[in-house]
């Protein structure tokens, strides 16, 4: 298993928040502020990938299943605290809609090129690009039931390489003390049982 990026909290997932937006680039008085700029979504995306989630030996039904895809500007920073002097790299987070192609499958798209290479703060374009898709599954609508979470690195889109994720079944649907963890990355090897079930992540060139 593949270790969690550094958006992802090892061992456990907190639902991130998304921010959606398609304004205008940062004006002189908003940096002169240290305000976060509102990024914009590219209009004509081309660089699609199917990913399809493959569930096996699931603890339960799953109503709510959910896609994100993070993006990031690394050759770009700002200020998100002028006097502090707090600097940011810009960061984008859009939703993914994944469809329900047959039992424990759903299917996804998700766009290398969905954010908008810009000059946002006067210093030059801003070169955006994917860190990781992931997809999350919850027994129902409930914010007490548990999130189940897996995820593709940019690395492993671009050369077609499936991951899968192990986790623990007794958090189904939800547990008192945890939202939801993985089996832990020492693990390798390990097969479905009664105590795991499995998340299979496949991108393809589409």
């Amino acid at each position: 298993m593949t270790r969690p990026p550094p958006l992802l909290r090892h061992g456990l997932v907190v639902a991130a928040t998304l921010l959606l937006c398609a304004c205008q680039p940062m004006g002189s008085d908003d940096r002169r502020a240290g305000r976060t700029p509102e990024f914009k979504r590219n209009p004509n995306p081309t660089q699609a990938y199917e990913i399809t989630a493959l569930i096996e030996h699931a603890p339960g039904p799953f109503e709510v299943v959910k896609g994100f895809a993070q993006y990031s500007a690394p050759n770009c920073t700002y200020m998100l605290d002028r006097v502090a002097g707090v600097p940011a790299i810009p960061e984008q987070t859009l939703p993914v809609d994944f469809a329900k192609a047959d039992e424990g499958t759903y299917v996804g798209t998700v766009y290398l090129d969905a954010m908008l290479d810009d000059d946002y703060f006067g210093q030059g374009v801003c070169k955006w690009g994917l860190t990781i898709s992931r997809i999350e599954l919850r027994a129902g609508q409930s914010p007490a039931d548990s999130i189940f979470v897996s995820w593709l690195d940019k690395a492993q889109i671009d050369s077609g390489s499936s991951v899968i994720s192990h986790l623990q079944r007794r958090f189904y649907p939800r547990d008192a003390t945890i939202d939801s963890m993985l089996v832990p990355p020492m693990v390798r090897d390990i097969h479905v049982s009664d105590h795991v079930f499995r998340i299979q992540l496949v991108p393809r060139r589409i």
